[in-house]
């Protein structure tokens, strides 16, 4: 499996000389662990989108330390410099043109005249990032289509080793320089031998089918990240501001600041991450909003949120709690006390525990629209809507 690095200042030298070789490595943010390379850099940027099987329509986010290095490639006015004071560091993307002279690759972009950009929050990232003075293109780190992960394990799950081996936690001290790929053939040790990623594109139904021909090598362990779902991604590359994926950042606070807001439409052109009608799905069936009515199928799992008990009587359901614990494989509420924020940055982690569980199924019971609940729901839909893909 990839090498695990601490946060420790060796490990940074490691992941600055990786970066200024043109090479991949996977960083911790508040939102989700993301496949971090030079955005001014194409040769890096193509081994991040081998590396996940990302279509090539798909743009990805750039990553800065300081607004000075932000608005040397994008063009910027009066509302990204309040929202700025108010997010950032923080979870939230913002889309804007492009300068004439901007660093950002065109395969970062897609081949669009707009950037995605933002300032994360995690320390040890920052403080790369402001060594680095230069975009970081920073793709959540998964395969294309698959659940996001929210720990460095999750990053090492999803990308298991090319050779036989163990993942052990190191100093970069002890590793000095990484090892080159002796093949770009792929081999896998877990229960595909090809990583093929299959994803529709929502403009003109036409799909691609990628194979993985890269390697992760290398991860840095910066804890569970705080927010756990993708950053919020508002467009203003417009005079009027359009969201185009929720997050933790919500419709009201930036309502707050910006007045009006176009909110995202079904079936527009892909100008951001999180845009692909199948996106974050486990490797087994995912159904939503399940009723205590509905009896449980076999050798599945249910991802409750609030009180339970609460839940059965409003639904005048004979069922008890004893009976769901008998009926389901797992449950795993991700807040009991129904605290949006909670159940965000628990969501991916407990589907990621589910399907470890080999669960053929998980149920998910309804979670509000309010707030960070929207950012729920979004992940939720296109979950369950890449599971059907399953069969």
């Amino acid at each position: 499996m990839p090498k695990i690095l601490d946060t420790s200042q060796n490990s940074l030298n490691k992941a600055l000389e990786l970066l200024n070789s043109d090479d991949v490595i996977a960083i911790p943010t508040e939102t989700v662990y993301g496949l971090a390379a030079s955005a001014a850099s194409t040769k890096a940027v193509e081994k991040v989108f081998k590396i996940k099987g990302r279509p090539s329509f798909n743009p990805i986010i750039s990553h800065y330390a300081t607004l000075d290095e932000i608005f040397k490639d994008v063009i910027y006015d009066e509302r990204v410099v309040k929202l700025a004071e108010i997010f950032w560091p923080g979870p939230l993307t913002i889309i804007l043109n492009k300068t004439k002279n901007s660093r950002i690759s065109e395969i970062v972009c897609a081949g669009l005249n707009t950037a995605g950009v933002r300032i994360p929050r995690h320390p040890f990232t920052l403080e790369l990032l402001r060594r680095f003075a230069a975009p970081v293109a920073a793709p959540s780190a998964n395969p294309s289509g698959r659940l996001s992960p929210s720990s460095a394990a999750h990053v090492a799950k999803l990308f298991p080793d090319h050779e036989a081996g163990e993942s052990t936690e190191i100093g970069v001290s002890q590793d000095g320089t990484a090892h080159k790929r002796a093949s770009s053939r792929l081999r896998r040790t877990n229960d595909r031998s090809v990583l093929r990623v299959h994803e529709d594109h929502e403009d003109d139904g036409n799909a691609e089918t990628r194979v993985c021909e890269q390697y992760l090598e290398w991860i840095v362990d910066g804890g569970n990240c705080e927010c756990g779902l993708e950053s919020t991604v508002l467009d203003l590359s417009n005079s009027l501001p359009k969201l185009l994926r929720y997050g933790s950042v919500s419709v009201m606070e930036l309502k707050n600041i910006l007045g009006e807001i176009a909110l995202p439409e079904q079936d527009e052109s892909i100008r951001s991450p999180g845009m692909l009608l199948k996106h974050y799905a486990p490797k087994c069936k995912l159904r939503l909003n399940y009723s205590f009515n509905d009896k449980p199928f076999e050798n599945e799992a249910l991802i409750a949120f609030g009180s339970i008990a609460e839940a059965l009587i409003q639904s005048s359901s004979k069922m008890t709690e004893s009976d769901l614990n008998f009926s389901f494989r797992k449950i795993i509420n991700i807040s009991p006390s129904a605290d949006l924020d909670e159940a965000a940055s628990k969501l991916f982690a407990s589907l990621h525990e589910l399907e470890n569980l080999g669960v053929d199924s998980i149920t998910v019971m309804p979670i509000p629209y309010d707030s960070v609940g929207k950012a729920i729901n979004d992940r939720l839909l296109r979950a369950a809507e890449g599971s059907k893909d399953l069969g």
